[in-house]
């Protein structure tokens, strides 16, 4: 296994695990990014992540989809940290 990938219990996928993320979460923003966190897990400490950027300062989603690429990529590179 890699050891710098996401597992399958970091990766945030399905309606389900976003609207609990969303419910049980800690915020921390910067604006216009907003990162929605949560540090537990069920079987161990694994952190759930997503990442919001806001439309009123970047308009095109392809400049969003960019922001959240590779603040996905930072958490996946520095997660060990």
């Amino acid at each position: 296994m890699k050891s710098f990938g996401l597992n399958k219990h970091e990766k945030l996928k399905g309606v389900k695990p976003i609207s609990l993320l969303f419910k049980k979460h800690e915020i921390e923003t910067a604006f216009p990014i907003k990162a929605v966190f949560s540090c537990k897990s069920r079987k161990n400490d694994n952190i759930r992540i997503g990442f919001t950027v806001s439309k009123r300062k970047i308009n095109k989603a392809s400049g969003r989809n960019k922001i959240k690429r590779k603040l996905r990529e930072t958490f996946r590179l520095n997660k060990s940290l």
